[in-house]
């Protein structure tokens, strides 16, 4: 399985729902995404697909402490 970055950053993520909620992970390292975005898509009810553009990145980076 591929799994997205645990830093914000913008493009089309693919997260495993374990990792995202914290069962395999530190629930910290996806809280960015799992906080702030919803996925467009599923796969098999455990694999997440997020498309993220720059401008909500920056948004987000502007309004949280997550890019810092």
């Amino acid at each position: 399985a591929v799994y997205g970055p645990q830093e914000a950053q913008a493009g089309h993520l693919v997260v495993g729902v374990n990792h995202l909620v914290g069962v395999t992970e530190d629930p910290a390292k996806y809280a960015w995404l799992r906080e702030n975005f919803e996925p467009v898509e599923t796969i098999n009810n455990n694999i997440l697909i997020y498309k993220i553009s720059p401008e909500e990145i920056a948004l987000l980076c502007s309004t949280t402490q997550y890019c810092k």
